[in-house]
């Protein structure tokens, strides 16, 4: 997504106001105490407590206009990905891809932008009903229904795409409710949907919380865009645990540089 053109949340930050472990205030930006502002990224409060921090915005337009690419082997997925990531400030502003299994995916770029003429291209994928996100996109891998080597668009009111994942918790609703995506659970209960952690936590029983531990993977990881191939690669035979979300972020180099090189 957005780190892709403009780095990672850190990138965006101008100053830190941070309360040390002596319990002093200090002010750290590029220019003043340079160490501790590149520091504070990664660092896991070691360094401090962020109290405050001013940031770089850019204003946002009422749409995101998204097209999807289905992919049917890996080395096009990673083809694909990777020419739409290394593009940069000059790209899309929303870039990243969802596999299914090792060689179908579906990458997806897209731009903020203001209302479409055709009103049909407008999807409202926020409403309860509709199917969740990730499911939606693994539709475009239907070659009855799309051609394998084509591209689609449609247009996603922008607080519904930043929430896109929200109402199946990315793909752990599924292992929650294995028949929430089912149409006559969503008309009925899908406004019901996601459920508070607090709740899901009240009512695990021992069992199922040994089998989220043996059954699920929930791990990021940090790859070099030319290792993006092998590392797929490598997560499919070792896991074989999907749906996998490659998103893009872009890393500077920093003087002094931080924990992240």
């Amino acid at each position: 997504g957005i780190p892709g053109m403009y780095g990672l949340f850190s990138n965006l930050v101008q100053e830190y106001e941070i309360v040390t472990s002596t319990g002093d205030v200090v002010l750290a930006r590029k220019d003043f105490n340079a160490d501790l502002f590149y520091g504070v990224p990664w660092s896991h409060g070691t360094l401090g407590f962020v109290t405050a921090m001013w940031l770089k915005i850019i204003p946002c337009k009422p749409y995101c206009h998204l097209t999807y690419i289905p992919t049917h082997t890996l080395k096009d997925t990673v083809e694909i990905f990777n020419r739409e990531a290394m593009k940069g400030a000059a790209g899309h502003e929303f870039v990243e891809c969802l596999m299914y299994d090792r060689d179908h995916g579906v990458v997806m770029i897209g731009d903020m932008t203001d209302a479409p003429e055709d009103k049909s291209k407008i999807n409202s994928v926020g409403w309860w009903f509709k199917p969740w996100y990730y499911k939606h996109v693994e539709g475009f891998l239907d070659t009855t229904k799309y051609k394998p080597k084509g591209e689609y668009d449609e247009y996603i009111p922008l607080r519904e795409y930043y929430h896109r994942y929200t109402r199946g918790i990315f793909w752990m609703m599924e292992l929650i409710i294995p028949f929430g995506n089912q149409p006559w659970f969503r008309y009925l209960f899908g406004w019901m949907l996601p459920p508070k952690v607090s709740f899901l936590k009240l009512t695990q029983t021992e069992l199922i919380r040994k089998w989220y531990a043996e059954e699920t993977v929930v791990q990021d990881l940090l790859v070099p865009c030319e290792h993006l191939e092998a590392t797929v690669d490598h997560f499919d035979k070792c896991f074989k645990c999907y749906p996998l979300w490659l998103c893009p972020h872009t890393v500077y180099k920093t003087e002094p540089q931080g924990f992240l090189v």
